[in-house]
């Protein structure tokens, strides 16, 4: 908990992969952090890319897809932050947590958990984690033979600027979040019936 707390940069690269099945593309998210309000996020699922950097309150975004706005991933909720809550909130929700054998994991050595996650229907999914010996921070994540979580370039210098030009304009492709309200609803009035 204390390694996390202290962490002021990292990068992870996440990777998603459906079953053949259901015909849906692999989808891979990057993420970029530099304490205390620098954010990059780049997500792909082959048929669009989307970008976001946020930087304090200041939002920009490019897509392949126009005419939308890509979801903006807040790092304290998104699951991708290696902090207290997100990287820990797994571990002490797994069931039959087995100690593997130690293991290198992108030069550090690492402890090596297992344990198994129960989800409705009775489905279950078995979960490794490795955690950095020297810095107790996360190195690794998997889910079952779909889902890979990395981070790297923890505590290293991490540049995340603006996307603007020489002159303090965008860079093509680039847009600005507008923050400002987009919709007003009386939910007192709105809400009715069956509240689904």
């Amino acid at each position: 908990y204390l390694a996390v707390i202290a962490l002021k940069s990292y990068r992870t690269e996440m990777t998603v992969t459906p079953p053949s099945a259901s015909g849906m593309n692999t989808i891979t998210n990057e993420v970029a952090y530099f304490a205390p309000d620098r954010y990059y996020t780049k997500t792909s699922d082959g048929t669009k890319v989307e970008e976001v950097i946020k930087i304090g309150e200041k939002v920009y975004y490019k897509t392949t897809q126009e005419g939308t706005v890509p979801q903006v991933i807040n790092p304290d909720s998104s699951g991708l932050t290696p902090d207290m809550g997100n990287t820990f909130r797994l571990l002490n929700t797994l069931h039959d947590l087995k100690t593997l054998k130690d293991e290198v994991v992108d030069g550090s050595n690492c402890y090596h958990y297992r344990g198994d996650l129960y989800l409705p229907a009775n489905r279950k999914l078995v979960i490794d984690i490795w955690v950095g010996k020297e810095d107790n921070l996360p190195r690794k994540q998997t889910q079952d033979n779909s889902y890979t979580l990395l981070y790297f370039d923890l505590n290293k210098p991490i540049i995340i600027e603006p996307p603007l030009t020489s002159d303090g304009e965008l860079q093509a492709g680039w847009h600005i979040l507008s923050t400002s309200a987009h919709l007003t609803v009386n939910f007192s009035n709105s809400i009715g019936g069956a509240d689904l």
